[in-house]
């Protein structure tokens, strides 16, 4: 819903004192990385990631900086001209992250970014999150089933900490809501960063 691809049955969706509820996907300035990552397969990994500064009509005398940047900023510099078929799951991963903030949106919105990884390479990817957020101070929601993702402690930048939700809603600061703690079946745990 803040993404603008579900629309809500009522109510309102608000950010930075704006309602955003029928603001066009396009025009939300939201960045989004999908569980699936949703790389373009027949582009290069720079092409991946200047995709939303072109289509923004960025010219390419401010989009190659923005993008070697980016790039440079998850640590993939040298890998600009491979295709995603050539990277690791963490490679591919971090594409799609350089991808979403190039564009330097007001919210990332990540979705299960982490399901599709390894244990070992699950956490150093939370610890690249962790730093990346550190770094741009961009507002991060990270979506997770994985209740020890969920309670990973985060330093907050800017914002007023750690959330859970439940049942479409920020339900209230701190790590779970009355009647739903992490141990129980109807935790659904959220957190912006």
């Amino acid at each position: 819903m803040i993404a603008g691809l579900v629309e809500p049955d009522g109510g309102q969706i608000v950010l930075a004192g704006e309602d955003i509820t029928r603001v066009a996907v396009h025009r939300r300035n939201l960045g989004l990385v999908f569980q699936s990552y949703a790389l373009f397969p027949h582009m290069t990994v720079l092409e991946n990631v200047a995709f939303g500064l072109r289509r923004r009509g960025v010219g390419e005398a401010l989009l190659g900086p923005r993008v070697e940047r980016m790039l440079e900023l998850v640590r993939l510099g040298p890998l600009g001209a491979r295709y995603p078929r050539e990277l690791s799951g963490g490679q591919q991963q971090r594409v799609a992250l350089a991808r979403a903030l190039v564009t330097e949106p007001r919210v990332l919105l990540l979705d299960e970014p982490l399901s599709n990884l390894d244990a070992l390479l699950r956490d150093e990817m939370r610890v690249e999150l962790k730093r990346l957020q550190e770094r741009l101070g961009t507002t991060m929601i990270f979506v997770t089933h994985d209740q020890a993702e969920a309670l990973i402690p985060v330093r907050p930048r800017g914002g007023d900490g750690p959330r859970a939700g439940g049942a479409g809603r920020s339900t209230r600061g701190g790590l779970s809501s009355p009647g739903h703690t992490p141990s129980s079946p109807g935790f659904s745990g959220g957190r912006t960063f």
